[in-house]
């Protein structure tokens, strides 16, 4: 069993921060929009439009998804160091 690359590690960690970035983003964002309501309005709505605040939104929905592929693929990696023998593929 190889041990965890540093990698790994710190993708995983990395994870945590993908609902975290989401969040901070559309709360952030939606505070700086006058007009805005986050119960009325979808959040999709922050990022359209040619404002700085719709390109700070883009801007952090696509930081999300960068996230969260690498930790998509820290996911996929964990089984081959996995400490549990049934969590090892083979």
């Amino acid at each position: 069993m190889p041990p965890p690359r540093r990698f790994d590690r710190a993708a995983l960690s990395l994870g945590i921060g993908v609902p975290v970035l989401y969040f901070v983003t559309q709360g952030v964002v939606g505070l700086l929009t006058p007009g805005y309501s986050f119960r009325q309005q979808a959040a999709s709505d922050l990022g359209v439009g040619d404002s700085v605040r719709a390109t700070l939104f883009n801007l952090g929905a696509i930081s999300t998804g960068v996230l969260a592929v690498v930790a998509a693929y820290a996911v996929a990696a964990a089984p081959r160091w996995a400490p549990i023998r049934a969590a090892r593929p083979g």
